[in-house]
């Protein structure tokens, strides 16, 4: 397929105490990262074929700012514990002739990311829907792998109240394979591992709408 993961993200508190959750399961934490213009900054897991970002909003100014106005993150941080998707998701190319955009969407010019863009998509503002975007970067090595069996994304699941009616960007990046868009009954992100082939999971609610399968 001419699209892959490249990262995800979910919003979590100020500083991300959350991650704590992912390092004493045994996820091996990479370097922390700042956007500066947007507003947010993150911890991140590195895998070997995506990333996992935990991020928060720690400049209000910039988050309302109209250089990231456009992706509603302030309110999409704020409301996500209510019906705002405290998730986002991040394709890029698989391959260097794939040219064309997975999904509708606008250009976003951040200063952390020049002289490129992101591809954001246009349901950028349904902040009850993920925040899509795409990013025409070629994949490059992690960081560092992960303890065995946890090493390499092959399943992504997104749960929502509001997948029923779900807009067509949304309809657009399941087709392209990379992920699963599914109805329950809250905001849940489920990630899954090497085929899922030992059938364990680890449910890291309350303190992250996260699922760990392998």
């Amino acid at each position: 397929m001419p699209f892959e993961l490249d990262h995800v993200f979910i919003g979590t508190g100020v500083g991300a105490p959350e991650a704590d959750a992912l390092v004493e399961f045994g996820l091996r934490e990479g370097e922390p990262n700042t956007h500066p213009g947007q507003g947010t900054a993150n911890r991140r897991f590195f895998f070997e074929n995506m990333m996992l970002e935990l991020f928060w909003v720690d400049n209000e100014r910039d988050a309302k700012s109209p250089l990231a106005a456009g992706l509603h993150v302030w309110e999409r941080w704020k409301g996500r514990r209510g019906e705002a998707s405290p998730f986002g998701v991040c394709l890029r190319p698989a391959d260097v002739a794939t040219q064309t955009m997975p999904f509708a969407g606008w250009a976003y010019r951040p200063p952390y990311f020049a002289p490129r863009f992101i591809h954001v998509g246009e349901n950028s503002a349904s902040i009850h829907e993920p925040l899509i975007c795409f990013q025409s970067l070629p994949a490059t090595p992690p960081h560092f792998v992960q303890p065995a069996g946890f090493q390499r994304v092959t399943e992504l699941r997104i749960f929502s109240p509001f997948a029923a009616e779900k807009s067509e960007v949304m309809a657009d990046v399941t087709r392209t394979g990379t992920m699963k868009y599914c109805v329950g009954e809250t905001h849940l992100m489920e990630i899954g591992f090497h085929g899922e082939t030992n059938g364990r999971t680890k449910d890291l609610r309350p303190q992250l709408p996260l699922k760990l399968c392998w």
